[in-house]
């Protein structure tokens, strides 16, 4: 068995373990139900594991039921133990709820510093799928905020991280969480895209998805219809849309405990059954619903009863209906918002108007517009007093910079002479530091001049060299009467390469692809008079093509391979030229087959090799050449040359 079978079963062991312990607690001798705290639950638990395991289900619980307060508090208790025993999962876990229940609360720095810890946490442990639902809840976090740049750029982070972990429920809340945010956007396009991603892995047998995920994703998806509907109140098609969604997210409201989610099911289908003059039957969803209002978020409950009070005003039963308006009215006497004491109004305002009550409607017409001009005089005066706040705040700061730029003043004066003595002899310093290195450099840069001057005086003794014995070369072609176009392509191609050389006559370096070129013209006009087959063999990486060396560096090593090596050769003629990197060099290894002389290696050397030492000395002065940057020895098989040339890149 894996390591993860064995740790799945650990953890179903605990939860039945837990389970059973809960059943203990709650059942009495006599068979009835007691109620119990969570700290009723766990104070006789011994094990951490276990404590941790009835806390995080009473999370669950929690969260579902809308019982705010009580995950704030079940959430701290987890981080305790869950540090204390290390517990990774718990610990995230907890971050991330306290940050959502900080959010329903509209305690937005709470939130943020919540879901933060959560973000950096999974971040610390490299754990793909934390960091993807960490994501989701700072998508929510934005949302709420009215970030919808910010929500959009973590939405789309959480899909693209959820799609590289095999968790089909978190890939699944990833994608209805993004499409929340494309329908404040009004993108019907990109909303009903994500969440028919986020549907087929419902509806895939073949996957598992979290129940609670599972509802939420239905739940959008009602929304999305009722959004259509809005748009299309008679179109047959969304209307049977709708009815179908809400009807299957009922079914597992059955056997899935989530209050929030089944309210919202519920009242939409008393809605529709409402629109649609089936009011018996509306009311009886909305009863249902009603059953649930110790668990849903007060504006849930305040939608419900204002659903309520227009049924009853259209059964005509005025009576029921202002009865549910009035309890709207006094949640409107507690409320502290003056901007939700507004909307409260509006809510009264429509059930009388519904009822034909003319003069009431007025009342809260005008009551409405009151506290919505106070909350918005009361915006305004906020920013008068912050911008008074601030402005108070940047006199006092300039009042303190203003006192100390006086004592700082008064400090400067008193330390003026020694400041003024200071410079002085800093400027005489500078002066006879100045007329030092420009001496310095003067004999510097004729140092240079006269290294370069060297460096241009070896190639140019190369070249001749290398001129002279080309042009000798094309006498035996001129007297060659069977072949009379033989000269003609010699001289071609002797004259581009006269052309390259009196380029590197100007140009101290050039790459190794052009040194590379150059090689394979001397070679092609070489063959054309030898009297065996000859190949060419080049071995370099792409990646040192672009790299800097010698102009001509090479070439009087090939050159000596034929003049030397390939004279009374009988088979055929072989160069390979390999170019690497070695450490901090560029390594260039020429072998030939050439036929060897015994004890004759100097044969195979020439006035020129010793050029293209001293040319390589002069050419890396600042660099570190390796100890035996020039090798040239014979082998059993021919001759080979070893070239380590710093490289400068």
């Amino acid at each position: 068995m894996c390591k993860e079978d064995i740790n799945t079963c650990y953890k179903k062991l605990l939860s039945l373990f837990a389970l059973f312990l809960q059943l203990s607690f709650i059942f009495s001798q006599d068979g009835v139900i007691k109620h119990e705290t969570i700290d009723d639950k766990i104070k006789n638990v011994t094990t951490d594991s276990l404590k941790l395991q009835l806390l995080l289900d009473e999370l669950i619980t929690n969260r579902t039921h809308y019982k705010l307060d009580s995950i704030i508090s079940v959430g701290k208790q987890i981080i305790h133990l869950s540090k204390k025993s290390e517990n990774q999962n718990a610990l995230f876990e907890a971050y991330n709820n306290l940050g959502a229940a900080y959010l329903y609360k509209n305690n937005i720095d709470s939130s943020y510093l919540y879901t933060n810890k959560a973000y950096e946490f999974a971040k610390q442990v490299n754990d793909t799928l934390s960091i993807a639902k960490a994501l989701i809840q700072f998508n929510h976090f934005h949302v709420k905020n009215n970030d919808l740049e910010l929500a959009t750029t973590f939405g789309i982070k959480s899909v693209e991280i959820a799609e590289r972990t095999t968790d089909k429920s978190v890939m699944a809340d990833a994608y209805n969480t993004l499409s929340k945010v494309f329908a404040f956007y009004d993108d019907n396009f990109k909303y009903k895209d994500y969440i028919d991603k986020a549907f087929r892995l419902v509806k895939d047998e073949s996957t598992l998805i979290d129940p609670y995920i599972t509802l939420e994703i239905y739940a959008n998806m009602v929304d999305y219809f009722e959004h259509l509907r809005y748009n299309y109140p008679k179109d047959q098609k969304v209307i049977d849309s709708l009815h179908l969604y809400i009807d299957e997210g009922l079914i597992l409201t059955n056997t899935v405990d989530y209050p929030i989610v089944k309210v919202q099911l519920l009242g939409l289908k008393g809605k529709l059954l409402y629109n649609a003059d089936k009011l018996n039957q509306a009311e009886e969803f909305y009863y249902k619903a009603l059953k649930y209002k110790e668990s849903i978020p007060p504006l849930s409950l305040l939608n419900l009863y204002h659903q309520l009070a227009h049924l009853y005003i259209k059964k005509n039963n005025i009576e029921k209906g202002f009865a549910y308006k009035d309890i709207i009215l006094q949640d409107a006497e507690k409320e502290t918002s003056l901007y939700r004491k507004g909307e409260l109004y509006r809510f009264a305002y429509y059930i009388s108007i519904h009822a034909k009550k003319i003069d009431l409607a007025i009342e809260y017409f005008e009551k409405m517009n009151h506290y919505f001009n106070l909350a918005k005089d009361k915006k305004q005066i906020e920013a008068l007093n912050e911008l008074e706040v601030k402005y108070n705040t940047e006199k006092k700061d300039a009042e303190i910079a203003k006192q100390k730029l006086k004592n700082e003043t008064l400090k400067h004066k008193a330390r003026t002479n020694y400041f003024i003595i200071g410079i002085v002899a800093i400027l005489s310093l500078s002066v006879l530091s100045i007329l030092y290195f420009k001496k310095k450099n003067k004999v510097l840069i004729t140092e240079l001049d006269l290294v370069n001057t060297k460096a241009k005086l070896l190639r140019s003794q190369i070249n001749p060299h290398f001129i002279s014995n080309s042009i000798n070369a094309i006498y035996p072609f001129l007297y060659d009467k069977s072949d009379p176009n033989k000269a003609a392509a010699y001289l071609s191609d002797l004259s581009q390469m006269i052309r390259s050389i009196l380029d590197s006559t100007f140009e101290t370096h050039w790459t190794i692809k052009e040194e590379l070129d150059f090689i394979k013209q001397y070679c092609k006009i070489q063959e054309l008079k030898m009297d065996i087959p000859f190949e060419l063999h080049i071995d370099c990486e792409e990646v040192l093509f672009e790299v800097n060396i010698p102009s001509l560096v090479t070439q009087t090593f090939i050159e000596n391979a034929f003049v030397h090596g390939f004279t009374n050769l009988i088979e055929k003629a072989i160069i390979s030229i390999k170019i690497s990197e070695e450490d901090s060099n560029i390594k260039i290894q020429i072998n030939d087959n050439g036929k060897v002389i015994k004890n004759h290696i100097a044969s195979h050397k020439s006035r020129s090799t010793d050029i293209i030492k001293q040319r390589i000395i002069n050419s890396y002065s600042k660099y570190h050449l390796a100890k035996n940057f020039l090798i040239c020895r014979k082998l059993a098989t021919g001759y080979e040359v070893i070239l380590k040339i710093p490289n400068t890149k």
